[in-house]
């Protein structure tokens, strides 16, 4: 029996007809938000996020800073702008994540941005330093385990205390095929081929 192709490419337009659908009602929805009351910080952070998706950046920008200058106490502006900034503006990003984290401490997933941010500045110390704080707070937080084994791995250089919190962090997020990947990782720089690609 020859494959049945055009079925299902049918259900596959229909998923992204459903798709758009979808980002046209949300653009209706900040639209219409906008028009009732255009001084919503949220609103703006929403469109944003919108334009960001799209691919527009530049006008991302724009709306996430005016998202800021409505609300300047509004942290997750500050962090998702920071976090969209992380591949265009390393050391922006960083201001603005240290600013939101500032604005709301107790949300860990800001600290935890903050910190892959730091890694990838090469301040492993400052990362570090964040990470374990929340650890300190939230034992049982598996991306902080995460972020500690990339600061292990590529800031100390230490593979066999990056693997011990590699396997830390899987045994509170079995389900996250990153984390499997990230173990993978670490394996392949053992030589251990064949325990890497069981891991990948």
């Amino acid at each position: 029996k020859k494959p049945d192709f055009a079925s299902k490419d049918v259900a596959v337009s229909k998923k992204h007809f459903r798709y758009c659908q979808y980002l046209q009602a949300y653009q209706n929805s900040i639209e219409k938000a906008l028009e009732l009351d255009n001084k919503l910080s949220e609103a703006y952070l929403a469109l944003g996020e919108l334009k960001a998706h799209n691919g527009y950046f530049e006008q991302a920008t724009t709306a996430y800073q005016k998202a800021i200058e409505l609300n300047p106490n509004n942290a997750t502006a500050y962090g998702v702008y920071g976090n969209r900034s992380i591949w265009m503006n390393l050391s922006k990003a960083i201001e603005l994540l240290y600013k939101a984290k500032e604005l709301d401490p107790k949300d860990d997933a800001l600290g935890i941005e903050l910190a892959y941010a730091l890694i990838f500045a090469g301040r492993f110390d400052e990362s570090k330093q964040i990470v374990k704080e929340i650890i300190s707070r939230k034992p049982d937080y598996a991306r902080a385990y995460s972020m500690l084994a990339y600061n292990q791995f590529f800031g100390d250089a230490q593979l066999a205390e990056s693997m011990r919190t590699g396997y830390e962090n899987i045994k509170l997020d079995p389900g996250n095929p990153n984390n499997s990947m990230g173990m993978g990782f670490a394996y392949y720089h053992t030589d251990d081929t064949e325990l890497a690609i069981k891991w990948f």
